[in-house]
């Protein structure tokens, strides 16, 4: 059975990757003031936005606010869990377990066809990029979904992560690769993660579903430390 996420580990393990440390801080957490309707909702994404609001996915839908301020509540189609959402021309993509959509106004409406688990997803010239379960798919700036992987293969978890200027494409099973100019290339950078799930990564060290690992694909914290990290669920998804 898969279990319920976890918000302060996410919510910690974001924060300390946030750049703080350039300004000579270190990681930084707080409590976040939930809206009362989520106190006993699992929390699978958090998001800042650009106009300074938290967007918060749960089961059930999707909150936009700031702690000690109004959030307004959309709910999602089917009661699904929210875990994905990308700000790109002029829309919101919104995507989680059973759908994939766009936001308009205070209703999350369906893209026709994706139906299966999405999990990450990122802006790109040419649309968004929407990876999970269902595999990956490209979106055009009008919203029109065109599927470029196959659903992943023993229920393995796809993913799409933008590292410095460049969106990679992790497909279960292969090395990663980039979107360049419209297509997906075989990425000779990333040669060193073949079929790693990379959540989050800086250009030197990435969070992987191995553990954190260097721009090599080598381990970047001692053994011990990586297999405690991924027991406690600080990096990677357990499916």
């Amino acid at each position: 059975m898969k279990q319920s996420p976890k918000f302060w580990v996410v919510f910690i393990l974001a924060c300390s990757l946030l750049r703080a440390g350039e300004a000579g801080l270190g990681p930084l957490t707080a409590g976040i003031r939930l809206p009362a309707t989520l106190q006993d909702r699992p929390i699978w994404m958090v998001k800042s936005l650009p106009n300074g609001d938290l967007a918060l996915g749960f089961e059930g839908g999707l909150a936009l606010g700031r702690p000690e301020s109004t959030w307004r509540i959309i709910a999602s189609p089917g009661g699904q869990s929210i875990q994905t959402l990308a700000l790109g021309h002029g829309r919101t993509l919104v995507a989680g377990s059973g759908f994939c959509g766009f936001l308009e106004q205070d209703t999350l409406v369906p893209v026709p066809g994706m139906t299966g688990e999405y999990v990450s997803s990122e802006v790109i010239p040419e649309g968004w990029l929407v990876a999970g379960r269902d595999g990956v798919w490209h979106l055009d700036p009008q919203g029109g979904p065109r599927r470029l992987s196959p659903p992943s293969f023993a229920g393995r978890q796809d993913r799409v992560v933008r590292i410095g200027d460049e969106v990679v494409v992790g497909v279960a099973g292969q090395t990663p690769q980039v979107w360049r100019d419209g297509a997906l290339h075989e990425s000779p950078e990333h040669a060193g993660f073949p079929d790693t799930q990379i959540v989050w990564a800086d250009g030197a060290i990435f969070a992987t579903n191995r553990g954190v690992l260097d721009r090599h694909g080598n381990p970047a914290l001692p053994d011990e430390v990586n297999r405690a990290v991924l027991r406690a669920g600080l990096v990677g998804i357990a499916d």
